[in-house]
């Protein structure tokens, strides 16, 4: 990975080298833009004059996934969830960098336990309510959701195996709609 530094007549190139992905988190609420973050972690950082040779820095698609309303069949546990106002993904790979004395590289990167966990946030009828609900008890559910309407550019995400860790149900307004939030954990 790298980072160029404007500094006028010479630039700064910050190379993070052996960088792989940590964290990913992706975050869609209802009428907002679409936000999301990567982590990374790398052996060792260095500093150049020059970006690496044949490196391809133009970005390789132009029509950017904007808001939540490219959401689309967000399936829970058999269920299509058409009413959702919100939903996050947090993926987690617990990496660690092996530090030794001597220098400030990392000699190695080392695997985690991979955790992914989330939340959705759903208007329900009292029937789905108590599907959801239902799920509580441990039994493990599929999970899936499509961000993007582009053939050829949408992320789809498919977790078939998720335990429902908790459900809550708030009233959102003074007509009485109840919005369930589920937070999730996949297996």
């Amino acid at each position: 990975i790298e980072t160029r530094f404007e500094d006028g007549v010479t630039d700064v190139i910050k190379r993070l080298v052996g960088a792989q992905v940590n964290t990913f988190a992706l975050n869609l609420s209802a009428g907002e833009p679409i936000t999301g973050s990567f982590g990374f972690l790398s052996r060792k950082a260095t500093f150049e004059n020059s970006e690496l040779a044949n490196a391809a820095y133009a970005p390789s698609n132009s029509e950017a996934v904007e808001s939540a309303s490219t959401v689309d069949n967000l399936i829970v546990g058999g269920l299509t969830l058409d009413c959702a106002p919100s939903l996050s993904l947090n993926i987690n790979n617990n990496m660690q960098a092996e530090n030794v004395l001597g220098t400030t590289e990392a000699c190695a990167i080392v695997a985690g336990q991979l955790e992914i966990t989330g939340q959705v946030s759903v208007f329900l009828s009292a029937a789905e309510y108590a599907l959801l609900t239902s799920f509580q008890n441990g039994t493990p559910i599929a999970m899936s959701f499509d961000v993007g309407k582009t053939a050829g550019k949408i992320l789809q995400v498919s977790l078939p195996t998720v335990v429902v860790e908790s459900v809550s149900v708030q009233t959102s307004n003074a007509e009485g709609s109840v919005v369930a939030e589920m937070n999730y954990r996949a297996l």
